[in-house]
């Protein structure tokens, strides 16, 4: 199953058929429903809010088609260990990004990203997509 990061659902907002395109090809060779976890839902509606406060009903709807994936004690175990081991490797990485990860991870999961820094993460099965049009 595919859970898909912040970066891929704003391209497809932002009407990238290409990225589109790549997601509904994974959703049918991985035969599931894309799902995104805690960090995505709460990072994209900051975003949205914070540029257009008043289609919140229309952002909501949006993310709403998605099956939530959320935090466990494993998960917050990974998050521990992912950070301190980037850390020591000298990779930066957002909070959020590496919660997205723990919680892929947890879940037995496939992140589609489009940011590279996700394959610097140990234990992730991350598929890059490319977002040029």
């Amino acid at each position: 199953m595919i859970v898909l990061d912040t970066s891929v659902l704003i391209e497809i907002e932002h009407g990238n058929e290409k990225v589109r395109g790549q997601v509904a090809e994974l959703a049918q060779q991985f035969q599931s429903v894309p799902t995104i976890a805690f960090p995505t839902f709460a990072e994209f509606l900051f975003g949205f809010l914070k540029k257009f406060p008043k289609r919140k009903e229309l952002v909501m709807r949006e993310l709403d088609q998605y099956e939530l994936l959320n935090t466990s004690k494993a998960s917050a175990r990974l998050f521990a260990e992912l950070r301190l081991w980037l850390e020591k490797k000298g990779v930066q990485m957002t909070p959020l990004d590496l919660l997205i990860a723990a919680i892929t991870i947890d879940n037995e999961r496939v992140l589609v990203t489009c940011d590279k820094r996700f394959q610097f993460v140990p234990g992730l099965r991350a598929i890059v997509l490319q977002a040029g049009i």
